[in-house]
């Protein structure tokens, strides 16, 4: 039992790892193109149908299959089509949301 909190910790400590690497890239220049990004996760209909190719419709149905935890989850939930997805999967990203719900909070070790 003790075995899977470590496991859970180990996960958890990984995954901020990443996301903290990821931050400090954006603050070492690459922060004005991450500005132009849209995150698939948090983003409101409104920003996700202003990109060229998504119609309000596309917009619904992204916000309402959240969370996501890859960008082509959007063609295998048969959210987007192929076509659709080639011309917008550049314009979007994964925010920290997409870290699975059994991992945003791990119990501390005493």
């Amino acid at each position: 039992m003790n075995r899977g909190r470590k496991v859970g910790f180990a996960a958890r400590l990984a995954l901020s790892a990443i996301w903290i690497a990821g931050a400090m890239v954006a603050g070492c220049g690459m922060a004005a193109s991450r500005r132009s990004l849209i995150d698939l996760n948090s983003a409101s209909e409104q920003e996700l149908s202003s990109i060229a190719g998504l119609s309000p419709d596309d917009a619904s149905r992204i916000v309402a299959n959240r969370p996501y935890y890859h960008r082509r989850e959007l063609v295998d939930r048969h959210v987007l089509t192929d076509v659709q997805y080639e011309q917008v999967h550049e314009r979007l990203y994964l925010g920290p949301p997409a870290v699975p719900s059994y991992l945003r909070w791990v119990a501390p070790i005493p």
